[in-house]
């Protein structure tokens, strides 16, 4: 269940809804004690990318260069990104797509 970020209570949440946003969907919850409504936080939050286009290229540079991985990624998902962007997300969510 949820955790409310604002008071850090669990029982008082109930879920209102998702929110709907470019690359995809959330669920929306709202807290009874506080009066406010929140979305959970995940890794992969306020992110421009898809999780899957982040999750491929992070797959990809492991076993290529920055500049193959990139070219890759523009033939599997049609994604222009930046080597820089890519070495960003290797760095930040390696220890996440560990298989």
């Amino acid at each position: 269940m949820a955790v409310c970020p604002f008071c850090n209570r669990s029982r008082h949440v109930s879920r209102m809804g998702k929110r709907k946003t470019n690359i995809g969907s959330s669920q929306r919850f709202f807290c009874t004690s506080c009066k406010r409504s929140f979305v959970q936080r995940t890794p992969f939050t306020k992110r421009h990318y898809r999780k899957q286009v982040i999750e491929d290229a992070v797959g990809l540079y492991r076993h290529t260069s920055l500049s193959k991985a990139r070219k890759l990624l523009w033939q599997k998902d049609h994604v222009h990104v930046a080597r820089y962007t890519i070495s960003r997300w290797f760095k930040r969510y390696f220890w996440l797509f560990r298989r």
